[in-house]
């Protein structure tokens, strides 16, 4: 029986499939780790806000009644500022792992477009294979056929 003459191509599908595979899975766990961090970054937000609310009020717990010169309101407003400026830095940390979560989402996604490309590609070859098997099957069946019609008729004369 002859050999398949793409099986070459046929390896090579495999071994892309295989690769297409391999990115998944990697991309779904980078997609985890980001859905991951994310969460994390939204627990340190909620909980630096609170912090945040307790701390104002017991600073102005502190003032309150207490003489202060125009310094002393200078820098206690520059600490509420710090508050505040230490929020935003948190939230553009969340803003930037939102982003980082949709990023792996859509390379998850072309992930899976590229792994099922890659299955489509094998699947046609194996399909070719197995017709290219079915033929060559036939005629070998064919050629032995005649090869003992061509046996009987010469035995005969």
């Amino acid at each position: 029986m002859i050999d398949y003459p793409l099986e070459d191509l046929l390896a090579l599908r495999v071994v892309r499939e295989e690769a297409a595979q391999r990115e998944f899975v990697l991309a779904e766990r980078a997609l985890k780790q980001a859905i991951e961090r994310e969460r994390e970054k939204k627990k340190a937000l909620e909980d630096y806000r609170l912090l945040v609310e307790t701390e104002k009020e017991a600073r102005y717990d502190a003032i309150m009644g207490a003489e202060m010169t125009k310094d002393d309101i200078e820098e206690f407003r520059a600490g509420l500022s710090e508050l505040d400026r230490k929020v935003l830095v948190i939230e553009e940390d969340l803003q930037k792992a939102i982003e980082e979560t949709k990023d792996c989402q859509k390379q998850l996604e072309n992930c899976r477009q590229a792994r099922l490309a890659a299955l489509k590609a094998k699947e046609k070859i194996e399909l070719h294979k197995e017709i290219w098997l079915e033929k060559s099957k036939k005629e070998a069946e064919k050629v032995e056929e005649n090869e003992i019609d061509e046996f009987s008729v010469r035995s005969i004369f």
